[in-house]
């Protein structure tokens, strides 16, 4: 067996199951650097989601033979005693870590930057020390996300001694009493950050004092039923970064989105829309609020309803099909638009579409391109509209965008209110 090559030992290797590549490893040098070399492979990343590593057995093998070799370790629902495990190894190769540790003791949380000296990223769910992330000298993203953070729980020292990118920090049970004003203010000692996510009512605090903040280039808003501040939250921001703002997430379920702050984003170029409600508004007020508008993506509702207030008995039926298209209608510059293909049908007609773009001159010039969303892909629908509309619109059936699927959905039913993308300020 020694005499083959490398390669042809590789694929035996690969047909072996672990606790007998374990034993292959001790045979010699050479069949233990082979498999070090797969492993290091086949395991840069682990996540106990996947089949395959799933069990008590799999996260006891994962410790003690791969915590040299995996980069992205993905921890899911972590018990105490794992992380008392986990505190006796070095994954010194690991740079981005997930973890959901809500029932972990906050004192076993300690022992992280210990067993993991080299994370860049953290994702973590649970009640952690801050001064415990902050010896974490690599760190440049944090993602923390918990019901109810208690005991010492100041920013401060994150703020002061990481040199961070993004930072993400949500919560659904009330504001900690240790993030007093002075304390989250310390956010502009981090020059560094890029990109900033938190709730509603924190980020009111702070909103002022992100205009200091020279690389920041993202905010996102997290709300849930106990946030007072989140209906005001939108104008605060847009105020301060109107003429700045290039693209806007906006993923409203509790309201609706706000009509009136599209005339205070006068260089928005790209709008993803997931609200379920847009409040009512002007039609010719709509029209000089987008004239800048190329890309327009409408992903998450099933039905975009215009209503009067909070409550949703105020709708008027009458506009269910006319909106989407006044919406459409009034980006004068748009270029690219994606729907759901389910609504290819009455609520949206590609035909009444086809018919818009022929009477928009500012059209003329170019094909609009349109990707309709969809759950299960078939070749034959892009085809089938291809060959419809094909001479005036560039058709494709795609996915629905997995990272907007996905994207910032907090763990305790804490959901993204919207997230706004701009440019750095022109020195």
């Amino acid at each position: 067996m020694l005499n083959l090559n490398d390669d042809c030992l590789l694929y035996i290797i690969t047909f072996l199951r672990r606790n007998d590549q374990v034993q292959l490893k001790r045979v010699c040098l050479r069949l233990n650097n082979l498999i070090n070399l797969y492993w290091r492979h086949k395991y840069k990343r682990w996540s106990s989601y996947d089949q395959h590593c799933q069990g008590n057995d799999s996260f006891l093998w994962m410790v003690y033979h791969l915590h040299d070799h995996i980069e992205e370790l993905n921890l899911g629902c972590l018990h105490t005693e794992h992380m008392d495990i986990l505190g006796s190894f070095v994954f010194e190769n690991t740079h981005t870590l997930v973890v959901d540790a809500e029932i972990v003791h906050t004192e076993a949380l300690n022992e992280v930057p210990k067993a993991f000296p080299n994370l860049n990223r953290i994702d973590l769910v649970g009640n952690i020390s801050l001064n415990v992330v902050a010896e974490m000298k690599y760190l440049s993203e944090l993602k923390l996300d918990y019901v109810l953070y208690e005991g010492d729980f100041r920013l401060e020292p994150i703020f002061t001694n990481l040199k961070l990118r993004k930072f993400s920090f949500g919560y659904t049970r009330g504001i900690p009493q240790e993030l007093c004003v002075n304390d989250i203010n310390t956010i502009t000692h981090c020059q560094t950050l890029e990109e900033l996510s938190t709730n509603a009512e924190l980020l009111d605090m702070i909103a002022e004092k992100l205009l200091e903040l020279k690389n920041l280039r993202l905010i996102g808003c997290f709300v849930h039923l106990h946030d007072v501040t989140y209906r005001n939250i939108y104008d605060t921001i847009i105020d301060l970064f109107n003429a700045r703002i290039h693209t806007l997430i906006s993923d409203s379920l509790l309201s609706y989105f706000p009509m009136h702050i599209l005339p205070k984003m006068p260089y928005l170029k790209k709008w993803i829309m997931k609200d379920r409600f847009m409040s009512r508004y002007d039609k010719i007020t709509l029209e000089k609020s987008l004239p800048q508008l190329e890309e327009l993506v409408l992903i998450n509702p099933k039905h975009i309803k215009p209503i009067n207030s909070d409550n949703y008995e105020m709708m008027d039926e009458e506009y269910l099909d006319l909106n989407i298209i006044e919406l459409i209608s009034a980006c004068k510059n748009l270029k690219v638009l994606g729907v759901p293909l389910e609504w290819l049908n009455e609520e949206l007609s590609l035909k009444k579409l086809y018919n818009l773009l022929k009477e928009q001159s500012e059209w003329k010039s170019h094909r609009l391109i349109v990707k309709c969303f969809t759950q299960s892909f078939n070749y034959n629908n892009t085809e089938r509209l291809q060959k419809s509309y094909g001479d005036q619109m560039n058709i494709t059936v795609t996915a629905y965008p997995k990272e907007e699927i996905d994207r910032y959905t907090l763990h305790y039913f804490c959901e993204r209110l919207f997230e706004i993308h701009f440019n750095k300020p022109v020195d």
